[in-house]
C-alpha cells in the first residue's frame, strides 16, 4: 500500500513539473494566464496593441485606440476570446486602421496560438495579427 502511494505521488509530481512548461513555447497551456502581448508598431509602448490573460478567465488589452475585455478560454491547443466589449472612443487615421486589423485577427470565432515564441492571432476571415510578449507596464 505505501509503495502505491509512493509511486502515485512520484507520478504526481513529474506530471506537475512537466505541465510547468514556458507558456511561450509550444503546445498552448492554461499557463497563458498572467501573460501579457503586444504587437510591434512604433510609438509608445502604451500605445501598442496588447492583450493580458488573467488568471481567473478575463482578458483585458487595448485596440490600438480602444480598450477592449472579455474572456478566454483554452479549446484543445489553441485559446479562443469570448464575445469582447470595446470602448467607443474615435481615433481616425493609423490608429483607426490598426483597431480595425486588431478585431479583424482577434473578434469573433479568432484562433489563438503560440509558434515561434509568438501568440499569434487568427480570425475567421483569415486576418492574421502577431503579438510579442510584453514585460512594459
Amino acid at each position: 500500500m505505501v509503495m502505491r502511494l509512493s509511486f502515485a505521488l512520484l507520478a504526481f509530481t513529474l506530471a506537475a513539473c512537466a505541465s510547468s512548461a514556458n507558456p511561450r513555447e509550444g503546445p498552448m497551456t492554461t499557463s497563458i494566464a498572467g501573460t501579457r502581448w503586444a504587437v510591434a508598431v512604433e510609438g509608445a509602448a502604451s500605445d501598442r496593441p496588447r492583450l493580458e490573460f488573467q488568471p481567473d478567465g478575463r482578458v483585458a488589452g487595448y485596440s490600438g485606440c480602444n480598450s477592449v475585455s472579455g474572456t478566454w478560454k483554452l479549446e484543445g491547443d489553441a485559446v479562443r476570446l469570448g464575445p469582447l466589449i470595446m470602448t467607443k472612443r474615435a481615433c481616425p487615421g493609423a490608429r483607426d486602421e490598426m483597431e480595425r486589423r486588431f478585431m479583424q485577427a482577434v473578434g469573433g470565432n479568432a484562433r489563438l496560438s503560440i509558434v515561434g515564441g509568438r501568440l499569434v492571432a487568427v480570425g475567421e476571415g483569415g486576418a492574421r495579427l502577431e503579438f510579442s510578449p510584453d514585460s512594459s507596464r
